[in-house]
């Protein structure tokens, strides 16, 4: 539910990100949030604005301030 949380706030901010290729959509950002959340951080998908930099922050943290969901 956090990832979804997340990546909705980043869709509904229209967070500007760096994407290999002509990518977008929630899609794209569920995948942002998803690999953020699981600390995998591909690096692939990056926020190019400082909100969108704030919400990774928050994002990861989110697991430890609610662990075990």
């Amino acid at each position: 539910m956090i990832i979804v949380a997340f990546a909705l706030l980043h869709f509904g901010l229209k967070t500007q990100l760096s994407v290999p290729s002509s990518q977008g959509g929630i899609g794209l950002f569920l995948y942002l949030s998803g690999t953020t959340f699981f600390t995998i951080g591909l690096g692939d998908v990056v926020p190019l604005n400082a909100w969108g930099r704030v919400l990774i922050v928050a994002d990861q943290n989110a697991e430890i301030i609610e662990p075990g969901d």
